[in-house]
């Protein structure tokens, strides 16, 4: 694997991370979050 393809990949599991991150932050917040 090239070291692009490597920093892709890293970049879309941090994304991924967080938006699962803020989606459960967002259902504990409740529907006032947004």
């Amino acid at each position: 694997m090239s070291a692009q393809k490597e920093v892709m990949f890293f970049k879309l599991a941090v994304a991924g991370t967080l938006s699962q991150l803020f989606i459960i932050f967002g259902a504990r917040m409740g529907p006032a979050s947004g």
